[in-house]
């Protein structure tokens, strides 16, 4: 659900939807490719969740 959020038509609601992948850290290891994309989406929020997503997962896999 979170993964087809990304691709909403509605910043926020992309916005929401990597922030919630960032606070669920290494289980959403799956979100990448989505949350990679968003590195470049239109609104600058987005890709700044996206990037702060990608960094938590990728320092929780990393701790692992």
């Amino acid at each position: 659900l979170l993964i087809k959020a990304m691709k909403d038509s509605d910043p926020t609601v992309r916005l929401l939807a990597a922030t919630t992948l960032e606070n669920v850290g290494n289980a959403a290891a799956k979100a990448i490719p989505a949350l990679s994309q968003a590195l470049n989406d239109e609104d600058d929020t987005v890709r700044l969740a996206a990037t702060y997503a990608l960094e938590t997962i990728g320092e929780i896999s990393q701790s692992e």
